[in-house]
């Protein structure tokens, strides 16, 4: 009954929302401005209760006790405040007509004589307490850690709280302790703490970053530059550790901004024959070839090109890029059982991310040009890109079945691939594209003719009418 409530609360007290800024509804401030104290508004009473429920929950430093403990009720209560914190805490008074007192005093800055900023500094203290007591729960942490990254959300809470004394002991417990939590946590956990010291001074972030990078690295160096490493690389603890390395890299790629992205950049860059390392040894795996995979689309996602200094750094990302495709295509080949087997989930997982990196890198390198140039990209540069995106389609329909490629969920954004090569890389792909690649591309226009999928039946047709009037 107390999960149901402490639910029902995060419903009531505001409104979901990641394309907008959320605000406390209006019949919420309503009430509140009708309760004369604190002590009489419900609004302000639920949110400390939850708090203080959480810090009760949290109060044990004893593994042994956490068996009195729910987790459930620990992760609801994580829930809620993922959705309450960047709506009440550290609150803007001009983005409302008229806000109670109770709010502002309990929630508000320290410039409007709230109580913020210590609610903050208490929240930090309850993520520690909660890997402390909670370290083998994956769903636990994993909101936990969701809930740091919410706190990213809004620069005003961002900054409180790389300002807080809890921050620097936080991000150092973080980095010593990473192996004592799951693996499948470890990319949320560098990707939140990334975020968040992006709002540090510029002393602060670059420490952090080079905390993080650090960590990176030697969660690699560790394991592939041993001299051992070629005899235990089947090893099951030294899998895990190459998988929680590259979990936190793709972590780190997925929280590039501006404040970062160069660094994200050069450390891209001195990794990547790590990569190639990986795909060779691990040429009859499944898993980390999966999870570079993984990595190569969050690097096309959120490393923007156009940031780069010079045509030098750009060849050389899309340089990066095509030995890595090259590298993957060769390991495939071994794996060929594994992944054209059509009804295997994670292998369809994997050609989704190779189409979506693909995707994401014609977006990002064109940036949306009508044409084969981009225009913040010299022609020499965006040609070279031409011919790692046109190798990357080729490094699609050599690995992967055509049952596979015809599967609804890879189907969608494979013809969405297609639509957008053939509208941005035509000549590219005339140039580059062999001729028995081009014959399943026809037949996978083909089957997206009237096919049930609206989007894919809209995309056939443009990709369609675009190769018609070439042809002419």
């Amino acid at each position: 009954q107390t999960q149901w409530i402490v639910l029902m609360i995060g419903f009531t007290l505001c409104d979901s929302g990641t394309s907008e800024r959320v605000l406390i509804p209006k019949p919420v401030l309503e009430y509140s401005a009708t309760c004369s104290s604190m002590e009489q508004d419900l609004v302000v009473q639920c949110i400390m209760t939850m708090l203080k429920t959480l810090e009760f929950e949290l109060a044990s430093p004893l593994p042994s006790h956490s068996a009195y403990g729910s987790p459930l009720l620990v992760e609801t209560l994580f829930w809620t405040l993922q959705r309450i914190a960047p709506v009440y805490f550290l609150l803007d008074r001009s983005d409302y007509r008229n806000v109670s007192a109770s709010i502002v005093t309990a929630f508000g800055g320290s410039a409007d004589g709230g109580n913020g900023a210590a609610i903050i500094n208490g929240i930090l203290d309850l993520v520690k307490r909660t890997f402390d007591l909670w370290s083998a729960e994956e769903d636990v942490l994993q909101m936990c850690v969701s809930g740091l990254r919410t706190l990213a959300q809004r620069a005003a809470i961002a900054r409180e709280v790389t300002t807080s004394p809890q921050f620097a002991p936080l991000m150092q417990y973080f980095t010593s302790n990473i192996t004592r939590f799951p693996e499948a946590i470890h990319g949320s956990i560098i990707e939140a703490l990334a975020l968040l010291a992006c709002h540090s001074s510029a002393a602060n972030h670059e420490r952090c970053f080079a905390d993080l990078k650090s960590l990176i690295l030697r969660s690699f160096s560790q394991v592939v530059h041993t001299g051992s490493f070629m005899a235990r690389h089947q090893d099951a603890r030294l899998v895990n550790q190459l998988l929680g390395g590259l979990d936190m890299m793709d972590g780190l790629l997925s929280a590039a901004n501006f404040r970062n992205m160069e660094a994200v950049f050069a450390l891209f860059f001195e990794v990547q024959p790590l990569f190639e390392q990986l795909l060779t040894v691990y040429a009859c795996g499944e898993e980390v070839p999966r999870q570079v995979v993984q990595a190569m689309e969050s690097a096309a996602r959120y490393l923007d090109i156009s940031s780069l200094p010079d045509d030098e750094h750009m060849l050389r990302f899309s340089h990066c890029f095509r030995e890595l495709l090259q590298r993957y295509q060769k390991s495939s080949t071994n794996r060929s059982t594994l992944l054209h087997s059509d009804t295997d989930i994670e292998s369809l997982s994997e050609i989704r991310s190779l189409i979506s990196a693909m995707s994401h890198l014609v977006h990002n390198e064109m940036g949306f040009a009508p044409d084969e140039v981009s225009p913040s990209i010299a022609k020499a540069v965006s040609e070279d890109f031409g011919e790692t995106e046109v190798f990357g389609l080729y490094c699609v329909y050599v690995t992967a079945d055509p049952s596979q490629l015809l599967a609804p969920n890879v189907l969608r954004i494979h013809i969405q691939l297609l639509s957008e090569m053939v509208q941005y890389r035509l000549l590219s792909l005339v140039r580059w594209l062999p001729t028995e690649i081009w014959a399943r591309v026809m037949d996978t226009l083909l089957a997206g003719i009237d096919h049930g999928i609206y989007d894919v039946g809209q995309r056939t047709y443009e990709a369609i009418s675009k190769l018609g009037a070439y042809a002419k």
